[in-house]
């Protein structure tokens, strides 16, 4: 029986969620979104002012509405002290589950730009482009850009095909713990150490984690 394991904020997570956290298996919206709301009210709470770690289950419904319908969602006032927002990228198109690869998008509102991380990316061209170029073209809509400039940024590579979503996970960890250190992201040692063997590491932190929250929740 699939049973709820931990419920967190606005994070339900399933005993087949926890299972994703094993080796080799392809990361759903679930897993992506409790991580970034771990982010946001735990890992980083001080910071809230200034980020936005965006539940990829709302990025996936603004990518299907008009500028007009998402501003009603998700309008600019509620960015306006943000610095940056970090945005996980599903390259469905639909409202239904589905999708093979997930990418990330950072959203910088001091330069009005955004930066596209890309896992299964090389020098000539990335698996999520064309999801990226319309994602971030509602985005610029949305928060008044004058423009829409997207900067393809060096990425580490998976070594499989079910990794992306913990790339995306470890990649936003990474840079935005370097932000708050340095106010910069654009640094090409940053995300050296993301590699496979700690992408594994990460895999057996985030289960243990939600494990552990399992059981305080469950004695409290």
């Amino acid at each position: 029986m699939d049973e709820i394991i931990l419920s967190f904020g606005d994070s339900l997570l399933y005993t087949s969620d926890l299972l994703l956290l094993n080796d080799s298996q392809w990361l759903n919206d679930k897993i992506i979104g409790f991580v970034y709301e771990y982010f946001e009210v735990e890992q980083f709470k001080n910071s809230k002012d200034i980020v936005a770690f965006m539940n990829p289950s709302v990025v996936q419904l603004l990518k299907t509405l008009t500028t007009e319908e998402a501003s009603a969602i998700i309008g600019p006032h509620n960015f306006t002290s943000k610095k940056l927002a970090f945005i996980p990228l599903n390259d469905n198109n639909t409202l239904y589950p589905g999708g093979i690869h997930w990418s990330l998008i950072i959203c910088d509102f001091s330069s009005k730009c955004f930066f596209h991380f890309d896992s299964l990316s090389n020098s000539s061209t990335c698996f999520n482009r064309q999801p990226a170029n319309q994602l971030c073209k509602q985005f610029a809509a949305l928060f008044d850009f004058p423009s829409v400039t997207i900067t393809q940024m060096q990425c580490p590579k998976q070594t499989n095909g079910n990794d992306c979503g913990m790339y995306v996970i470890a990649i936003t960890e990474c840079l935005f713990e370097y932000y708050l250190k340095n106010e910069s992201f654009q640094n090409g040692s940053i995300l050296d150490n993301v590699c496979a063997s700690y992408i594994k590491k990460k895999r057996a932190h985030w289960k243990k984690l939600i494990q552990q929250l399992a059981e305080q929740h469950a004695s409290s």
